[in-house]
């Protein structure tokens, strides 16, 4: 399932939303790290921003993806999710949930 569309920013990094049953923020931010995880992704709410998560790129049977949890004080759990690295003809890139294996 589709969760969030971003499009790529001059600094190497990804913007756009992520809208769900239980989540919707504008203004998403993947910002590039030099260090650790490849992003950390934030958002900005009431004029504050703050952290939602982190993704790290990898590399799989259908090409370059990124790996993206996102974790709140309002989740039970961190929400896993992939976003591919070839975006559409429009240049938009699809962020969609992944189930995890226990909760099949």
């Amino acid at each position: 399932m589709i969760i969030g569309t971003f499009t790529q920013n001059p600094a190497g990094g990804y913007v756009g939303r992520i809208d769900t049953a239980g989540l919707n923020l504008t203004d998403v931010v993947f910002e590039k790290r030099e260090t650790g995880v490849n992003f950390a992704l934030s958002a900005e709410h009431h004029g504050q921003t703050f952290e939602v998560g982190a993704a790290w790129q990898k590399s799989g049977e259908f090409g370059d993806y990124l790996s993206v949890k996102l974790d709140s004080p309002l989740f039970i759990v961190p929400i896993n999710a992939t976003m591919k690295l070839k975006g559409s003809d429009a240049g938009v890139f699809a962020l969609r949930w992944n189930r995890r294996k226990d909760e099949e």
